[in-house]
This record gives structure tokens, C-alpha cells and sequence, in this order.
């Protein structure tokens, strides 16, 4: 059986459709098409099991890169670029825009952005 997943499963990743896998697996293996259509659900399982592991290390690969482009931003005092991506990061894991004094308190590599706001006119600008 695990052998017929594997089967559908590289059919659903292909883009088959059910339709067109019922007959495949109909004429290949000589099964019912209620047979197949468990078949087809297991093997839709595993494809979201292995969308939703991709999607985290997705996530997880953009916050590193997130994190290392405020370090960078923060060593060469572009203090606007910091907070832009403080509310690009919490904007994306909170699904929601960002207020201003939401990110005044954002922490990153041991600095308040709200010292850093208070010493810049910069990045006072263009923030809402």
C-alpha cells in the first residue's frame, strides 16, 4: 500500500488530476474507486506534511536574513532601515500592520529602537 501512496503522491505533485488518477490507479492495480480515493488522502497528507516543513524552513531562512540585514543596518547607522525591518518582521508574524510604538519596542542585538529613535530625526520620517 505505501508503495500505491508513493505512486499518488508523485501524481498529485505532478498536478494529475483525481480523475485522471482513478484511472491510473484503476487500470493499474485493478481497485475500487473508493480504494483509491484513501489512497489519494493519505497521500494529500503527506504532500501538506512535507508543504508545511518547506514553509518553516522558508520562514526560517527570511528571518535569518532579516535579522543579519539589521545588524548590517545598525552598524552603519541607517537607523530607518532598522526600523523598517522591525515592522517587516512583526507585521509578518502578527499578520496585522505595525504601529509605531509597537516597534519602539522591538528588541534586536541588545538595542532599544527607542534610543535609537530619540537621537534621529531620519528615523522619525516617513513613519506612521
Amino acid at each position: 500500500m505505501d508503495r500505491r501512496i508513493a505512486e499518488i503522491f508523485k501524481l498529485l505533485s505532478a498536478g494529475e488530476s483525481r480523475l485522471h488518477i482513478l484511472q491510473y490507479a484503476s487500470k493499474k492495480w485493478k481497485v475500487e474507486r473508493s480504494t483509491v480515493d484513501v489512497l489519494i488522502s493519505r497521500a494529500r497528507e503527506q504532500l501538506k506534511e512535507l508543504i508545511s516543513h518547506e514553509k518553516d524552513a522558508i520562514l526560517e531562512e527570511y528571518t535569518l536574513r532579516l535579522d543579519d540585514l539589521y545588524g548590517k543596518a545598525l552598524k552603519s547607522k541607517k537607523f530607518k532601515v532598522c526600523a523598517d525591518i522591525a515592522r517587516e518582521k512583526a507585521d509578518r508574524f502578527l499578520g496585522r500592520p505595525v504601529q509605531k510604538e509597537e516597534i519602539r519596542g522591538e528588541i534586536q542585538h541588545n538595542v532599544f529602537l527607542a534610543d535609537i529613535w530619540s537621537n534621529s530625526e531620519e528615523v522619525t520620517d516617513g513613519i506612521s
